[in-house]
């Protein structure tokens, strides 16, 4: 992180666990530091994650309510394209 600074990032964004872990270096540097707290239900959540990775997925839906949710959003969003593409023809 301190090497990115260093050759002039003007943010450096950090996904840790503990948001504590980065406290002395956002003190040091100041908002060039961003903190992303990242939440791992469990260990199905995390060989998700490196499943998707491995796999070069665009999304990861690592647990059940992750995937409730991104088939009703794909319900609607078919819905939606369709129906303006009705409408446009």
């Amino acid at each position: 992180m301190e090497a990115f600074i260093r050759h002039g990032a003007s943010k450096v964004y950090l996904a840790v666990r503990n948001p504590g872990f980065t406290s002395e270096m956002s003190r040091t540097y100041g908002d060039k530091v961003v903190t992303l707290p990242v939440h791992v239900a469990d260990a199905a959540s995390s060989e998700g994650i490196v499943a998707a990775l491995e796999q070069g997925a665009f999304h990861l839906f690592p647990d059940a309510t992750a995937k409730e949710v991104w088939s009703a959003y794909q319900s609607y969003a078919t819905a939606v394209v369709e129906s303006q593409d009705q409408e446009a023809a």
